[in-house]
This record gives C-alpha cells, structure tokens and sequence, in this order.
C-alpha cells in the first residue's frame, strides 16, 4: 500500500513561497484540519500532465491516480464528500521526493469510478483521479507536514468485516500466527 495525503484547500490558512520549482515552508492549516491519510494500491499512483500553449500562456492539465482498495460503506462515503471538495494532495514521487499536486489558489477536484469483479483475486475497488486545468500545479515541497487528528480509533477487521479489535492511538496489534491473514487496518 502506499500513502497519498489529501487536504481541503478551504482549510488552509497560509500556504508556503514557491521558489522555482519547490514550494518552500510550512502549510498552516484551521484549528482541526490538516492532511488526511489514504492508503492507494501500488500498481497506480501516477501523476500525468499534458500541456498546450494558448495566447494566455502555458496551460497544464494534470491528472493525479490512485486505486482505493475494499468496497465499504465508509469509503465511499468519504469519497462521496471528497469528490463535492476542492483539494490538495502531496505525496511522494518515483525518486522519494515530496510533491503537492494543488494549492488553495488552484485546488485539484477528485472524480471517482468504481468497479467490482467476481471471483478469487479479483478487487472490488475505487478508481480515483484528481484533476486539474490550468497554471503549472505540481511542484515539490519543502516543509512540514501537519496532519488532521484522529477521531476515531483503528478498526483491524477480517476481510467479511468482522471486527477483530479496536486499537486506540499508540497502541499495537501483534499478529502471530503460521497461517496467512486476510485482514485491513482502518482508522474511522
């Protein structure tokens, strides 16, 4: 799995100097928010630009994909909420370095699709790009991290949903066992 990180850009309150190609500072964000988690399959995870000149300049336009794994309630109500926002999503690149894609000026919008297959290894799964039209968006950064706080505790749930324990932050569940586990970790 890998991690991408998504913001409102509504929520941030003052946002980093670009310098060339790299945003450079911290990102402040409202009283309770900040970049939330989203954990992505590692068989996407690309981020695409075509670009065209027009008598305006320069216009990009940017695609940013991942594929959300697991068909449940609680993810598609959050992508539900996130496709109805305006966002900014840093992560990081094929070379380890961290890229946003978006800004509170020209925030990337998300659309969803999603598919599911029958069958043993078949994925029941969201396929999810963050899009953009305009200026250059996708530059480096060079800060701090500021995370949303937890709400909820994580939920270890066997893969039919059946909730195996509940782990409050700071807590670890060991798993020893000679059989292999079909199993998600969930912060709610």
């Amino acid at each position: 799995m890998l991690e991408v990180q998504i913001a409102r850009a509504a929520d941030v309150l003052e946002w980093p100097e670009l310098k060339g190609d790299t945003w450079y500072g911290n990102i402040e964000f409202k009283a309770g928010a900040g970049f939330v988690k989203w954990y992505t399959t590692a068989n996407e995870n690309v981020f695409r630009y075509r670009s065209r000149t027009t008598i305006e300049g320069t216009l990009y336009k940017g695609a940013f994909k991942v594929v959300v794994p697991s068909d449940r309630k609680e993810i598609e109500e959050m992508l539900h909420l996130a496709s109805d926002d305006e966002l900014i999503i840093l992560y990081k690149n094929a070379n380890g370095l961290i890229k946003i894609f978006g800004s509170p000026t020209f925030p990337v919008q998300l659309q969803v699709s999603h598919s599911t297959k029958r069958g043993f290894g078949s994925r029941n799964q969201y396929e999810c790009s963050f899009y953009y039209d305009g200026p250059l968006n996708n530059f480096f950064y060079d800060g701090s991290v500021q995370t949303a706080p937890g709400t909820a505790p994580a939920i270890v749930r066997w893969a039919d949903g059946t909730m195996i324990s509940s782990l409050q932050p700071g807590q670890v569940l060991e798993v020893d066992s000679n059989f292999t586990h079909d199993f998600e970790i969930i912060s709610q």
